[in-house]
């Protein structure tokens, strides 16, 4: 989606801006061309902010699956039947 998005919103945003500085400096436009460049841009924010999107909603997915680790340090008896510092996860 980021790819469609940017595929077709630079494009669009060259020639919307092109037809509009070409109005703004006092030449005559190409309606089309300014139309067609507006809504190529927005079709391109759209798919920008929808790829957005859906990579929170994939990290938030992975961080939702990891369960959390409770590290521990304590000193005591250890499982081979010593003394001494245990660093448990």
């Amino acid at each position: 989606m980021e790819v469609i998005g940017k595929v077709i919103g630079y494009p669009s945003a060259f020639i919307f801006g092109y037809d509009l500085g070409t109005r703004l400096s006092g030449g005559t436009g190409n309606n089309s061309m300014l139309i067609a460049g507006g809504i190529g841009t927005a079709i391109g924010l759209i798919f920008g902010i929808a790829a957005e999107s859906n990579y929170k909603n994939s990290v938030r997915l992975y961080n939702s699956g990891l369960k959390e680790q409770v590290s521990q340090l304590s000193f005591g008896l250890t499982e081979s039947g010593g003394i001494g510092f245990m660093y448990r996860l």
